[in-house]
């Protein structure tokens, strides 16, 4: 069975991204100069291979974001509610990813 397999590896995913944007800010915060950092979060699916109004809207709000010098970006309605799950139960918004990946 090869669910245990993903959801653990949905947890080091996710343990990886915190633990990068961290380590990023930190570093940002040591730095005299303060590079700029945009924190992206994407909370809905993209085509890959072509381009679509999700994408160029995307990438129209991250141009904007870029020029306001916003520090986090989120986009799509999933994500946010995914997220705020995650404040709530961690757990409950992996199985809610799992599940969106399998079925939807």
């Amino acid at each position: 069975d090869e669910r245990p397999e993903v959801e653990n590896l949905l947890g080091i995913y996710s343990s990886l991204k915190n633990l990068q944007e961290s380590y990023l800010r930190k570093i940002l915060d040591k730095n005299s100069h303060k590079p700029y950092l945009l924190n992206v979060f994407v909370g809905t699916k993209i085509l890959k291979n072509l381009e679509s109004n999700k994408s160029s809207k995307l990438a129209n709000k991250l141009y904007k974001s870029f020029i306001d010098k916003r520090k986090k970006m989120f986009f799509g309605i999933e994500g946010r509610i995914i997220m705020a799950i995650y404040n709530f139960s961690p757990f409950l918004s992996k199985l809610l990813i799992l599940l969106r990946r399998k079925f939807l």
